[in-house]
């Protein structure tokens, strides 16, 4: 580093390089290296990023399917636009490993993306700077029971730490309580969490269609629609503070306690929001259709400022891929066609907009931030591809 301008004025012009550039930067000498790879640097970073673009976000699709050699998964980032435009392809590492057959998205969360893959477990990945790395087997082993599984992945601010969430129970005729473990990335270890302290309501998990897209990280909690476990099994949102590790709840829309939703992946950073999708039964009609209601909470945390956006509908089976406060559409990807489209208020009932996104039989969409984040870790366990 030059010895003439202090470490803080380099640290204002790297701030603004890309990530790109700044994985160059670290092999022009050991000063470079040491300022970029340190974490108080990469979190300056980040919210450097994030309000030099005015907080506006690129999209990470994921789409899967099969092939005469098995299955195959690709990733993308897309600009959050009308029509998802590609902005770059991503190199996903688990294809060149012929046991991983199809892999879910927990969530993104600064930069990094967690996947749960059947096979190898948790990844924890910055397709950024290329790089990954697989976490320990969890604690409890849900291979031999009759489990109901959900997963989160967010952020601990105070301690700079990012963290995955487990959550399991076992299906309504098989009461018991259910079971919660929580692993840290920065002590890679599991640890189980107890609710029968009175103090974390008691859920069941309910196997839905679209229960992949059942969960959402903001303001520092994940939160999930589950099930109250007790005498009227209404459905409710729970919460989990990454900081404290404790457990929240918050009420849904009166007309949805009782039906099953989803909150969206999608809904922005500052908009819980809920998808409730159906199909209502139709035995005398060859034409299959299927309604969604769009709900937000246009205050947080204010259970009355529940407001129901639209009723959308489709005439093909779909599964929701969330809801973009930036347009107004809920995403879904059509099963029958194997394609994605846009549903809006102006353009229901032309059965929404084709995104000229085909030919794959599962897909899954969320935000994405580039970052410095795992650059950092320089252990055995973080593999460069």
């Amino acid at each position: 580093m030059c010895a003439y301008l202090p470490r803080e004025i380099w640290e204002c012009i790297l701030l603004k390089l890309s990530i790109k550039n700044l994985v160059l930067c670290t092999s022009v000498s050991k000063d470079w290296k040491s300022l970029i790879t340190n974490p108080s640097f990469i979190s300056n970073h980040i919210d450097h990023t994030i309000k030099a673009n005015d907080g506006n976000q690129h999209l990470l699709l994921r789409l899967w399917r099969l092939t005469v050699d098995g299955s195959k998964e690709s990733f993308s980032l897309r600009l959050d636009c009308e029509q998802l435009d590609l902005l770059s392809k991503l190199e996903y590492p688990l294809n060149d490993q012929s046991h991983a057959t199809y892999s879910q998205v927990v969530g993104t969360c600064n930069g990094l993306v967690c996947i749960y893959n059947l096979f190898m477990g948790f990844i924890i990945w910055n397709p950024s700077i290329r790089k990954y790395m697989v976490l320990p087997e969890p604690i409890i082993d849900t291979h031999n029971g009759d489990f109901v599984k959900c997963f989160g992945f967010g952020f601990n601010s105070k301690n700079n730490d990012f963290k995955v969430i487990r959550l399991m129970s076992h299906q309504l005729d098989k009461p018991s309580i259910p079971e919660v473990e929580v692993c840290s990335l920065a002590t890679r270890c599991w640890k189980i969490k107890s609710l029968i302290s009175g103090k974390a309501p008691l859920f069941i998990l309910k196997r839905l269609p679209f229960a992949r897209t059942n969960r959402m990280f903001m303001n520092g909690l994940l939160h999930w629609v589950v099930m109250r476990r007790g005498f009227n099994n209404e459905n409710f949102i729970m919460t989990f503070d990454l900081v404290e590790e404790t457990f929240g709840e918050m009420m849904m829309p009166e007309s949805l306690r009782e039906k099953d939703s989803a909150v969206s992946v999608l809904g922005g950073a500052d908009l819980l929001t809920v998808i409730h999708s159906f199909s209502p039964p139709s035995f005398h009609s060859s034409n299959f259709e299927e309604y969604f209601n769009v709900w937000v909470m246009k205050e947080y945390g204010i259970v009355e400022s529940w407001t129901k956006v639209y009723t959308g509908i489709t005439k093909s089976l779909s599964r929701p891929l969330g809801f973009r406060k930036s347009t107004g559409d809920v995403l879904l990807h059509c099963n029958s066609s194997e394609e994605i489209i846009a549903v809006n208020e102006e353009n229901i009932q032309s059965a929404g907009k084709k995104l000229r996104i085909k030919g794959h039989g599962d897909a899954s969409l969320s935000y994405y931030v580039e970052s410095l984040f795992l650059l950092d870790q320089d252990t055995d366990d973080v593999i460069s591809y």
